[in-house]
């Protein structure tokens, strides 16, 4: 843990050195490229001028920003919901209408006897509760 924290600062202060280093341009037939180290004698070049402080930012103005932003988000998170509560609702609905509308269909089944007539219009024939001898009476 000691070393750790020894080393933490060395590791930042050798990170900072390597920001100061100068960046050189090197123009060749290959290309433009930006380096550490000098360019090679063929290649035409030299340090640039890098700028290394600049100018302070305008905190009201990024405060503002960053608050518009905020709210932004907030509200693209409240149609997200209200999007997803929608999606929800819909897909209950369409499914409550699809039971409803199996429910329907086997009722109309039940309903119809074999031959396509409803079943209430006509009368089944039961001889079981008269004997051979009663006359038939039509049901009306």
């Amino acid at each position: 843990m000691k070393t750790t924290l020894f080393a933490l600062p060395l590791l930042f202060a050798v990170a900072q050195a390597a920001c100061a280093a100068p960046i050189y341009r090197c123009d060749s037939p290959k290309g433009t490229s930006y380096q550490e180290f000098p360019c090679e004698s063929s290649d035409v070049g030299g340090a640039t001028t890098l700028p290394t402080s600049f100018p302070e930012y305008n905190k009201e103005e990024r405060d503002r920003i960053l608050t518009r932003e905020a709210q932004l988000d907030e509200r693209m998170l409240r149609r997200a919901a209200m999007d997803s509560a929608e999606r929800i609702a819909r897909d209950d609905r369409q499914a409550r209408e699809r039971e409803a509308d199996a429910q329907l269909a086997m009722a109309e089944a039940m309903s119809m006897s074999a031959y396509g007539v409803p079943a209430g219009w006509v009368r089944p024939l039961s001889y079981s509760h008269r004997n051979a001898t009663q006359k038939r009476v039509p049901f009306h």
